[in-house]
């Protein structure tokens, strides 16, 4: 496994609600099915297919069917998001 994916990983095992800018005291908190670390893999992994193919794609190969989210589900949470974290893993890229 190369060196970025590694950090890649690490980096997501690290980001944590409580360091986003606009963090509300709500936003990722609850034990949920997409969790933060989930929603940053699969918005990091490209793809061409659509957002619910991906989504199911990825519960897929984790072998979890049941446990499927809604690309509403997804939007929603992507919403709440800073989107420096994003930034931070694409510096790690670069």
């Amino acid at each position: 496994m190369s060196q970025q994916i590694t950090k890649k990983r690490q980096y997501i095992k690290g980001v944590k609600p409580e360091a986003m800018k606009e963090y509300d005291g709500v936003s990722f908190s609850r034990v949920r099915k997409l969790t933060m670390s989930v929603m940053l893999t699969i918005i990091l992994r490209c793809s061409p297919m659509g957002l619910q193919i991906r989504l199911d794609d990825y519960y897929e190969e984790i072998g979890a069917s049941e446990a499927v989210v809604s690309k509403q589900a997804m939007s929603k949470a992507r919403g709440k998001l800073d989107p420096e974290i994003v930034q931070g893993s694409f510096k790690i890229t670069v």
